[in-house]
């Protein structure tokens, strides 16, 4: 009768071993993945209106650097009607934790959306006045 042997106890560490480390390293990438999304320059919007044909679109900063005028970038389209395409934006910086109005004249009857973006934050909204 043939008798079959298994793995030495050392050699099963070492695999365990390993496991663990992969593991470990997968869960630290994704976990640093994760965090970096929430750190940096960020926004979230709070409101959006239109009044009078004012349109007024608060964010709030919920990243951990202030956001400056060179962070930002803003676009607006007319999907009914036309003007001009002039948002006005907040003072700069943008503090930690505060929020900041961005203003365009849409117009009476219109139809406007906006983006806009700040590091990996994109904000997208159709406002219609």
């Amino acid at each position: 009768m043939e008798v079959l042997k298994g793995i030495t106890p050392i050699i099963s560490i070492i695999i365990l071993l390993l496991i663990v480390v992969a593991v470990s390293g997968a869960a630290y990438t994704y976990i640093m993945g994760y965090w970096s999304g929430m750190t940096g320059k960020a926004i979230e919007m709070v409101r959006a209106y239109c009044h009078n044909g004012q349109v007024s679109i608060t964010v709030r900063n919920i990243g951990t650097d202030n956001i400056n005028a060179g962070d930002v970038t803003t676009q607006v389209d007319w999907v009914v009607g036309s003007g001009t395409a002039t948002i006005q934006e907040p003072g700069y910086p943008i503090q930690v934790g505060k929020t900041a109005d961005f203003t365009h004249d849409c117009g009476a009857s219109n139809v406007c959306r906006y983006m806009i973006v700040v590091g990996r934050s994109v904000i997208q909204r159709q406002i219609n006045c």
